[in-house]
């Protein structure tokens, strides 16, 4: 050990001396100071906390995979960062007509693995802490459940947009359909035409053959009567003429016969071509009532998603009114005299070792 270490350890043993040396003049009046320290602290106004807690609104969004998730109306940590800024201090000093520079201090934390909000302060005029913290509550109801109106009224702006879909795809099948009775309609009047036409084809036909068959006589009575007249027999010359006539009559009436069954035929095939054509254009009214059938389930299930949205949605709510502790949280009465005898003891060591030295340099001089 060199000989700074032992002046030192020689000075603070020095110091302890002087210190016991002089314990009741340094303890006594710490004592009477840390008294006088709790009963000031016992004589202080108490110091009361006030706390609520608050549930904001909850609504569904949907999730990447289109699922519903709850979520609050604001975002928590967001709002108890205000109140903690004294963001609301001024809205509730004019609405309650408090002087703003004695306005108490708010505080906002987050409940654990909640969206709650637990509000406090801390006063000495319980009343006072009691409506300041009644205020800021109905503020944040006001403003939460303002967010939830707003969404339910896009929800509800949602469901009329949806619910006009489905009455504008309903008004679109009923064209379809009776542009599907018409066509249908129109086949049977068309198949009818087919009937009717195939009704006057066999007669046709069948005059046809008749008047194929007299011309045949009339042509075999002709050949005969030329064949009369080639051996000289002049009496036949005028029933000759008669025959002739007769064929080229029966002639021209089966060309006439044969041009209306002509003109049947097409008459059929047309009606054929217009039920073709009127079936598929019923086929395409079919698919595309399907199709809007279809969009209506669609829309009528998302009309019910956006409804169960709605159902669920949930205004903010007020979990804990403003209670008042059980016990004072202030002033801290074992603080103030345990300060009290701090300072004390060290300001009258402080004196104490003034004195000393002060008693030495008499005695030395």
């Amino acid at each position: 050990m060199n000989n700074a270490e032992q002046d030192e350890e020689i000075h603070i043993f020095d110091y302890l001396n002087i210190l016991w040396k002089r314990k009741w003049f340094i303890l006594i009046p710490a004592l009477v100071l840390a008294a006088a320290a709790g009963i000031f602290g016992f004589l202080k106004t108490p110091v009361w906390a006030i706390d609520a807690i608050i549930e904001p609104g909850i609504f569904l969004v949907q999730d990447s995979n289109g699922q519903n998730k709850e979520t609050p109306a604001t975002e928590t940590l967001r709002m108890a960062r205000r109140i903690g800024l004294q963001s609301f201090n001024a809205s509730i000093a004019s609405e309650l007509n408090l002087d703003r520079r004695g306005f108490p201090v708010l505080f906002a934390e987050i409940l654990n693995n909640t969206w709650f909000i637990r509000i406090w302060l801390q006063v000495t005029d319980i009343d006072r802490g009691t409506k300041i913290l009644l205020s800021l509550l109905q503020h944040l109801k006001a403003e939460f459940n303002q967010t939830l109106d707003m969404e339910v009224k896009r929800l509800e702006a949602l469901i009329f947009e949806q619910e006009n879909t489905i009455k504008s795809r309903h008004a679109e099948i009923v064209l379809l359909e009776i542009q599907k009775t018409k066509s249908l309609a129109q086949i049977t009047s068309e198949e009818a035409k087919i009937e009717i036409s195939e009704e006057r084809r066999r007669s046709i036909s069948m005059e046809m053959a008749s008047a194929k068959t007299r011309t045949d006589a009339l042509e075999e009575q002709l050949k005969k009567a030329v064949e009369a007249q080639q051996k000289g027999n002049d009496a036949i010359s005028l029933g000759l003429l008669l025959y002739s006539s007769q064929v080229q009559n029966n002639v021209q009436y089966y060309n006439l016969l044969d041009e209306k069954l002509n003109a049947e035929k097409v008459l059929q095939e047309n009606s054929r071509l217009n039920i073709k054509s009127k079936t598929e254009d019923s086929k395409e009214n079919d698919a595309r009532i399907g199709i809007l059938k279809n969009q209506i389930d669609n829309t009528s299930n998302a009309i019910k998603l956006i409804q169960e949205r709605k159902t669920r949605i949930r205004y903010a709510e007020i979990i804990k009114d403003p209670s008042v502790s059980a016990r004072p949280v202030g002033p801290g009465k074992a603080m103030y005299i345990l300060f009290g005898g701090l300072i004390g003891l060290a300001v009258f060591s402080l004196v104490a070792l003034s004195l000393e030295r002060r008693a030495q340099n008499q005695s030395r001089s």
